[in-house]
């Protein structure tokens, strides 16, 4: 247990090294509201908050009726140019809050409502993403930062309990690297895109699923060791079309 400790620490300050980013919680959030709709047992508000300085994430909000303590969940999505506004990601919100949870889902850098030209929808990797690495930042901490910056939002709601955060979505990646940075993710279930880091070499995969030189010093298995003793679910589908995965 002891060398294990020794090893994590190691493991979590070269990871960190390597995302080119920063946590910073004393960060105001400055939580905006700037809409919600009333559904039937639930409400959704539509919000938006402060990650970084002057850096702003855009995201849903999905409340159950009644006072709480309700358990949190963050959900992240996957490669959807329309990020969290896709009908799939949505339709998890709407399940969540029927069923007793508070779940945030908010659009990836470069997705959705956060694309570089207001009202056009664009994929955030490729060349949008791999710009990052030339300021010495990854899309990978990026959204890290976004994420646990989520969890902070989720844990000073007075109708979360805070000791019951769960973190889910396809993305399966970002769901990963939330639970394994972040202790305070009681729950995650990644889907799809749990795999190895070996197996990305010469396949097309986003750059958000870079790791700069992570193969030199991990693989995604000591990145999940990471997340033991808290709850892990990992879905994968032998159908999926990326054979990465």
């Amino acid at each position: 247990m002891e060398s294990w400790q020794k090893h994590r620490i190691e493991l979590l300050k070269n990871i960190w090294k390597n995302l080119g980013v920063n946590y910073d919680k004393s960060i105001d959030l400055d939580l905006r509201e700037t809409g919600e709709i009333k559904m039937d047992g639930y409400r959704i508000k539509n919000i938006y908050y402060q990650s970084r300085p002057g850096l702003y994430v855009t995201g849903n909000l999905y409340i159950p009726d009644g006072d709480g303590l309700f358990p949190g969940v963050i959900g992240m999505h996957g490669h959807w140019e329309q990020g969290r506004l896709a009908e799939r990601i949505q339709s998890r919100g709407h399940t969540l809050a029927k069923n007793g949870y508070v779940s945030l889902h908010v659009d990836a850098w470069g997705s959705g409502e956060r694309s570089t030209e207001h009202g056009e929808y664009e994929y955030h990797g490729a060349g949008l993403g791999g710009a990052l690495f030339n300021i010495g930042e990854s899309l990978m901490g990026a959204q890290l930062i976004d994420n646990m910056r989520a969890v902070d939002l989720l844990c000073s709601l007075d109708y979360v309990d805070s000791n019951k955060i769960g973190a889910t979505g396809a993305s399966g990646n970002q769901t990963m690297w939330l639970a394994a940075l972040d202790d305070r993710i009681t729950t995650a279930v990644p889907v799809v895109s749990v795999g190895t880091f070996e197996s990305y070499i010469m396949r097309s995969n986003c750059v958000c699923e870079y790791l700069p030189n992570g193969l030199t010093f991990t693989e995604e298995s000591g990145v999940l060791a990471l997340i033991a003793p808290r709850a892990l679910k990992i879905c994968n589908c032998l159908g999926d079309s990326n054979i990465t995965f």
